[in-house]
């Protein structure tokens, strides 16, 4: 078997009263070697991510890493989560916890994968000054695997490339800058592949995270890594 995308939710999603928590429900397959990827972005005005934890269904989810960019005026923020194999499958809550009152717009983005073997180790780098048309950076992968690429930039990318496919953005969403993402194709070769946003800004935080066929070894360091 393949890697290969399940169900998809996204939406820009404010924490209510108190704004200690927030939840949403998202639909997991059926099967073997299920995964499910969570990933935020919003603009941290308080200086920190303010996340302190994730569960679905009840089941605490595995933090794979969290990072603070300055893109302009603002400090952004891209949290990563994930479980694989899930004991309850089917639809129940995502619900992510907060350290602090959060009452910031979020965009929130929950994949499943069936077949899938966890993730790499995630990646970003900011870019702070020239002018990236395109941003590129890499991210070494293993046979069969796919790559998740975001981006926070002033301005949302004329054109996000993954390897040599152009790919259509996921979502464009606007949390005091803008904050766009994207999948690869799946199947890709071993290789270092190539994510590149193109815009006219000139700070640009690219961020990418490796999806792993099963048979993989995942790597669940909860670090960054920055060049």
């Amino acid at each position: 078997m393949a890697l290969a995308l399940g169900n998809y939710t996204h939406q820009i999603q404010t924490p209510p009263s108190p704004f200690t928590s927030m939840t949403f429900s998202h639909t997991v397959e059926t099967g073997d070697d299920v995964y499910l990827l969570v990933s935020l972005g919003f603009d941290s005005s308080a200086g920190s991510s303010g996340v302190t934890g994730m569960t679905y269904g009840g089941e605490t989810m595995t933090e794979l890493g969290s990072k603070e960019e300055d893109v302009g005026s603002y400090t952004m923020v891209w949290v990563t989560y994930g479980i694989l194999e899930p004991e309850d499958r089917g639809a129940n809550d995502v619900v992510v916890s907060f350290n602090t009152e959060v009452s910031r717009v979020i965009s929130r983005m929950s994949q499943s994968f069936t077949d899938c073997g966890g993730t790499g180790t995630p990646l970003s780098n900011p870019y702070e000054s020239g002018n990236p048309i395109p941003h590129s950076e890499d991210i070494t992968v293993d046979e069969g695997s796919m790559v998740y690429a975001c981006a926070f930039t002033g301005f949302t990318p004329s054109t996000i490339k993954i390897g040599d496919s152009t790919r259509t953005a996921l979502f464009q969403d606007n949390v005091n800058t803008q904050y766009v993402g994207a999948f690869s194709d799946t199947g890709l070769s071993a290789d270092s592949i190539d994510v590149s946003f193109a815009t006219t800004w000139d700070r640009i935080t690219n961020a990418r995270i490796e999806i792993k066929q099963a048979g993989s070894s995942p790597v669940t360091r909860r670090i960054f890594l920055i060049s």
